[in-house]
């Protein structure tokens, strides 16, 4: 009947339920935490940037916030705010945490602005910008400048885990700050003086969270307040190159072809058994 039906099918539409239910849930959590990306100039949370950004802000520095390289490279050279082409009066801020910018676009971006500011470079960028400059691992705790950065030295100690970079012998013109051993948080290169370029390892320091803590906050806004204008670019599924429709074949793991074939090849021995006939029929009597 209609009720024993219902009867037996109440645990797997509970069970249902209770699956879609957490799916929504998690789905919502996903939502709500996208623009919460670890040092994302927009976003408040305390691993967010926007306290810094909005404190230069009100110190009269003009910032723009970009997701491409394209659109980072248009505002470098491009006129907006209240100056036409202000390169030269310029900080240009890259932080590439999933590798979206390719090698080329990135040797598009160099030189551009006067400063370049990048926060927890990888191989790519460093290779672009700051040659002879290789990583060196994690630092925590405190450290002190010991350096002649003007903007080091006020900014005298700073605290947090951060990445740090090593100068290699190509490198001649780096100043290392902020010293762990023969690691450096912060490296200065001013081999283009119209281009200077600032590995930045010590980003804790632009954190809401500890943007108020010893000196982090006057690196902050020291390094990111040297011009009157300041581009940020962090890069968003905006930047992969979408010009090509891709196949299924690219957008499918690597386990799905062998997978199907394998399943192809279940089904036909399943159908040469499963249709098998092991003689004629006969008839026998209950």
């Amino acid at each position: 009947t209609l009720r024993a039906t219902g009867r037996r099918w109440v645990f797997w539409v509970v069970i249902a339920v209770i699956v879609i239910g957490a799916a929504i849930v998690s789905f919502a959590a996903a939502g709500s935490s996208s623009g919460s990306q670890r040092l994302d100039p927009t976003s408040a949370v305390p691993t967010g940037a926007k306290a810094v950004v909005e404190v230069l802000r009100t110190q009269g520095v003009e910032v723009l916030i970009v997701d491409t390289s394209d659109a980072a490279l248009e505002a470098v050279n491009g006129e907006w705010g209240t100056t036409a082409n202000p390169s030269d009066e310029t900080t240009l801020v890259i932080h590439d945490p999933n590798a979206f910018i390719t090698a080329e676009r990135l040797e598009t971006l160099s030189g551009q602005a006067a400063v370049t500011v990048l926060l927890e470079p990888g191989f790519l960028e460093l290779e672009a910008f700051a040659p002879g400059i290789s990583t060196g691992g994690v630092a925590d705790g405190s450290s002190t400048a010991r350096c002649t950065s003007p903007i080091a030295e006020r900014a005298g100690e700073i605290v947090g885990d951060d990445l740090t970079y090593r100068i290699g012998d190509a490198a001649t013109d780096a100043t290392g700050c902020f010293p762990d051993g023969d690691r450096f948080r912060l490296i200065a290169l001013d081999s283009d003086p119209d281009a200077a370029v600032v590995v930045l390892g010590a980003t804790t320091s632009l954190t809401n969270e500890a943007a108020t803590t010893a000196g982090n906050g006057a690196l902050a806004l020291g390094l990111l307040g040297q011009q009157p204008r300041l581009v940020w670019l962090l890069p968003t599924l905006a930047e992969v190159d979408g010009s090509a429709a891709p196949t299924i074949g690219g957008l499918s793991p690597g386990w799905v072809v062998p997978f199907a074939s394998l399943a192809v090849l279940v089904a036909i021995a399943a159908a040469v058994v499963t249709g098998r006939r092991m003689g004629p029929l006969m008839v026998e009597p209950l």
